[in-house]
């Protein structure tokens, strides 16, 4: 795993000039004459509002995941289960917060006054290319986040059948045979 893809937790991520000329086609192809940075920003509002919903939903699963493994049986394979949908639940949470991160000063310390001797950018530029690493990177968060969640919301489906089938089966065995 590259340190660049772990980075990106703890700071705004850094799009290659690749991503960026993507991001630029893409914005040429959908938004016509459209100021960039300002269709940007309301898509990383977009995500952060989306990254919301699911977040809300994942706080559900944790709390119905947690109860049951509370109170679930001595079934070792059952609670094994339950605590790795926990577990995955709790990290799809925190990549959902980073979903919602929010540019500070401190983000733009390292920005100098005038430009960047490196890319010999205006300022305004090189903000430009942060929100557009920010959107690359939360949106392709974003679509992992939802298509994680959805499958793991089915497995916790499909463990918690399997719990109640196999306590009415057990239970119906009681009490036939006494």
């Amino acid at each position: 795993m590259s340190w660049k893809i772990v980075k990106f937790l703890w700071r705004p991520y850094k799009a290659s000039d690749d991503e960026n000329e993507l991001v630029g086609r893409r914005f040429n192809a959908t938004d016509g004459g459209a100021p960039r940075l300002a269709v940007m920003e309301k898509r990383l509002a977009t995500v952060e509002g989306k990254s919301g919903v699911l977040l809300t939903h994942i706080s559900m699963m944790i709390g119905i995941t947690g109860i049951m493994f509370s109170v679930g049986g001595k079934n070792q394979i059952y609670q094994s289960a339950l605590a790795l949908e926990l577990i995955m639940y709790l990290v799809l949470a925190l990549l959902c917060i980073r979903c919602q991160y929010q540019f500070d000063s401190a983000d733009f310390d390292a920005l100098p006054e005038k430009q960047n001797d490196e890319y010999k950018q205006p300022i305004a530029h090189q903000y430009q290319r942060i929100v557009s690493g920010e959107l690359i990177i939360r949106e392709k968060l974003f679509r992992f986040i939802f298509r994680s969640l959805y499958l793991l919301t089915v497995a916790l489906v499909l463990t918690i059948m399997i719990a109640v089938l196999s306590t009415v089966r057990a239970n119906f065995s009681e009490a036939i045979i006494p």
